[in-house]
């Protein structure tokens, strides 16, 4: 699905097929690895500034296939098991300095002809914070996402996640958790060898609660692709953000393109654009860029 935000990302580690290591040839195009590497960049218009670098590793239990299919939707329609791992490095410059160190393992459990999916993320974060005043931050997140094809290439899937975080300093600490429901579909529409149209969906519940107060929020998401060719694809992604916390409210509106120089080698740019809805909040605009590299 759509990686909106890092919180809700998931890396796919799938545990099923038989086939694992498996020493097939792999015919042109074919892949059952994919290494990549993920930047992103925000800044907010009261000048803070937040920098992600990810990079990640994704190997199949069996090769995919790519022949007649969108490249960048082989995996999705071949429901190809996977196992992946993230290593993220994390900057926050402005009205408070902060870096963390991430580091999460995936898994999805799926199989061609089976109709049922299930995806397992567990993530780890170790940050600390230098300015205004120092204070060391640990959280684990652990995400599970049941999914059922109702059709070959439309997939609905229920997600629940959960997060445990602890920020301390010399002078105490604090603690809280926050938990997450969502919603989503997936449908991929083969229009001819050539072309293909992607459209996804979601509606996700959150409530955080540390040892002062509680705030929820109800974010809607919507994106949509389109393959002019098996290499190619652009497409325009929206989510909207209700929040107890008014300074989180706003809209996001941004877009996206994929492009494959080889049958191995591809660049995912996307950017966007979030409106605060209130005057307490900011507006952001973000960038990101995606290497990767399949064989």
């Amino acid at each position: 699905m759509k990686k909106f935000a890092l919180s809700n990302s998931v890396m796919g580690l799938i545990l099923l097929n038989t086939e694992t290591w498996s020493n097939s040839v792999l015919a042109s195009g074919d892949f059952q690895n994919e290494l990549g590497l993920f930047s992103l960049n925000s800044k907010k218009d009261g000048g803070d500034k937040i920098t992600q670098t990810e990079l990640f590793f994704q190997h199949y239990f069996s090769p995919v296939t790519t022949q007649g299919k969108p490249l960048n939707e082989a995996a999705f329609i071949d429901r190809s098991g996977s196992v992946g791992v993230i290593f993220s490095d994390n900057k926050f410059n402005g009205s408070f300095d902060a870096t963390s160190d991430i580091w999460a393992i995936n898994t999805i459990l799926a199989k061609k002809g089976m109709p049922w999916m299930l995806e397992l993320t567990y993530l780890n974060q170790d940050g600390k914070f230098t300015a205004p005043q120092n204070a060391n931050l640990t959280s684990e997140y652990l995400d599970l996402i049941i999914g059922y094809f109702v059709a070959d290439k439309l997939l609905v899937a229920g997600q629940y996640g959960e997060s445990d975080a602890k920020a301390s300093n010399a002078t105490g600490s604090n603690n809280s958790k926050r938990t997450i429901y969502d919603i989503s579909v997936k449908w991929l529409q083969l229009l001819s060898t050539q072309t293909a149209f992607n459209l996804e969906a979601s509606i996700g519940h959150a409530r955080e609660k540390d040892d002062t107060e509680t705030n929820s929020g109800q974010e809607i998401g919507i994106s949509g692709d389109y393959y002019f060719t098996p290499k190619a694809s652009a497409g325009l992604l929206y989510s909207k953000l209700n929040h107890d916390d008014k300074t989180q409210e706003g809209s996001l509106l941004g877009i996206t393109a994929t492009y494959f120089a080889t049958p191995q080698f591809f660049i995912t740019a996307t950017a966007g654009k979030f409106d605060a809805e209130n005057t307490s909040g900011e507006d952001d605009e973000q960038w990101d860029l995606l290497l990767a590299y399949r064989f």
